[in-house]
């Protein structure tokens, strides 16, 4: 038989979820022309948020992960115990 159990909403974390309004549409076509559809009655919001997205897309770095170049002195160490890569 399956045991009855009761759960809890966690009243914090609900609280705390924004409240999302969507004040443009952007599509680009293969042309690379934009197209941007707004609200006209929100149009400083519209212009505040598209101000944001883009320097938020300038300022973005991705993460790139180098990998550890191996030092002289390791290298050194490795040939001396003839150890091969």
């Amino acid at each position: 038989m399956q045991k009855g159990e009761t759960g809890t909403i966690n009243a914090e974390a609900e609280a705390k979820k924004p409240n999302l309004t969507q004040v443009a549409n952007i599509a680009i076509d293969e042309k690379g022309l934009l197209y941007v559809n707004w609200d006209l009655r929100r149009k400083e919001q519209t212009l505040v948020a598209l101000a944001e997205a883009i320097k938020l897309v300038s300022t973005h770095k991705p993460n790139i992960i180098e990998p550890a170049r191996p030092s002289f002195i390791e290298g050194t160490r490795n040939f001396l115990l003839g150890k091969k890569h």
